[in-house]
């Protein structure tokens, strides 16, 4: 499959074919370079409008660089920040097990695992029973 956009070259010198895989160029041209600088000091082009594909010498051209377009400025991508959850509890549970949290009446504190019904959450210094807290979305 030949990729879509081709290079370019701008023929400096004039050069007659030699042979029936040549092509014959001519000063100001513009042609598609198919493969550039092969063995011998050789390229091989396409004639724009006749598709007469052929070789011709490295130096009698000069690659055309296309203009890179600008790339389009991404704004990034705002990450919709997870609300922070927070819980009150409804129970004071003492947290004396090791990676427990212990919790006081009333308190509120910030959660960073949410547990099932029945089983534990976690807060920033440890876990409790989901069941012991009320769960409030949002800014404490």
């Amino acid at each position: 499959t030949m990729s879509i956009s081709l290079q370019k070259a701008k023929v400096l010198f004039a050069y007659n074919a030699q042979a029936a895989n040549q092509i014959s160029l001519h000063a100001g041209q513009v042609i598609n370079i198919t493969s550039h600088g092969g063995p011998g000091g050789w390229s091989s082009g396409e004639e724009i409008g006749t598709g007469k594909i052929g070789y011709f010498p490295s130096d009698y051209v000069e690659l055309i660089s296309t203009p890179v377009p600008p790339p389009v400025a991404v704004r990034p991508q705002t990450v919709p920040r997870k609300p922070k959850i927070f819980a009150k509890a409804l129970f004071e549970f003492p947290g004396t097990g090791p990676n427990e949290m212990k919790l006081k009446l009333g308190e509120v504190v910030e959660i960073t695992e949410r547990g099932p019904a029945g089983g534990w959450s976690k807060g920033l210094t440890g876990a409790f029973p989901t069941d012991y807290v009320e769960f409030i979305v949002g800014e404490a």
